[in-house]
Order: C-alpha cells, then sequence, then structure tokens
C-alpha cells in the first residue's frame, strides 16, 4: 500500500487549541506519528508545553479517558540553576484508521514564558 506524509508545524508562546490542522486526502491508517518539539527562545525552571495530535479541535490534556487523542508529548524545564533548555524527538507507532477528508488537529498547552518550535509528521498507510 502507498504511503503518503503529512506534516504540522507551529510556534508556541501560549496554549492554543487547533493551533493548526490538515484534512487526510485519502481513507488509510495512521502508522506512525514522528515529534520534534524544540526550545527557540530561552526558557525558565517549570516552564514546558504539551502537545497533542487529535480528532478533536480542544485540547484533551487534563481529561480522563479522551477519545479522540491519536498522539502526544510533553516537554519540561525544571532546574535549581541556569542551563540549557532540552528538546524532544519522538516517533509514537500507532495503528489508527483515518478517512478521507478527516481532520486532525494540534492542540497545544504551553506553560512559561518560552517559545517552542513543533513539528509532527504523520504517516498514513493509504487503502
Amino acid at each position: 500500500m502507498p504511503s503518503r506524509q503529512y506534516q504540522l508545524a507551529a510556534s508556541a508562546t501560549a496554549s492554543l487549541d487547533a493551533a493548526v490542522n490538515l484534512a487526510i486526502a485519502r481513507r488509510g491508517v495512521i502508522r506512525a506519528v514522528q515529534w520534534s518539539v524544540i526550545p527557540v527562545s530561552a526558557q525558565a525552571s517549570g516552564d514546558y508545553v504539551r502537545v497533542e495530535l487529535s480528532v478533536a479541535s480542544v485540547g484533551q490534556f487534563a481529561t480522563n479517558d479522551a477519545q479522540g487523542v491519536i498522539s502526544g508529548v510533553g516537554v519540561g524545564f525544571f532546574i535549581v540553576t541556569s542551563g540549557s533548555s532540552p528538546g524532544c524527538n519522538e516517533c509514537h507507532l500507532c495503528q489508527c484508521d483515518v478517512e478521507a477528508g478527516q481532520k486532525l488537529y494540534l492542540n497545544i498547552n504551553e506553560n512559561g514564558g518560552g517559545t517552542w518550535a513543533i513539528r509532527c509528521i504523520i504517516t498514513v498507510e493509504e487503502r
């Protein structure tokens, strides 16, 4: 089966529901979600960002038994003295059916004064 890659990219300085979205071109199965979350400005201790790929346009970060979340990742920065802020690169394998025209959303939950570069690459095996 052919595969298609989709990308969602955002720069986060605050929490934002449906920061960016995309529509699936053809029916298929999400096989992998690759995350890159990188700090691009100074971070202070206690700053963090959580991001989720979801079929829901509203973040479900604190929702128990959330049904719309496909994948998510969080990066926190907690230090005693000054230092560099870590980033995150992760790949999550999954098996999630998607339909042509279905919307996927990138929801962001940010705490602190930093700026984060967020990139989410979704691999869909088309059917």
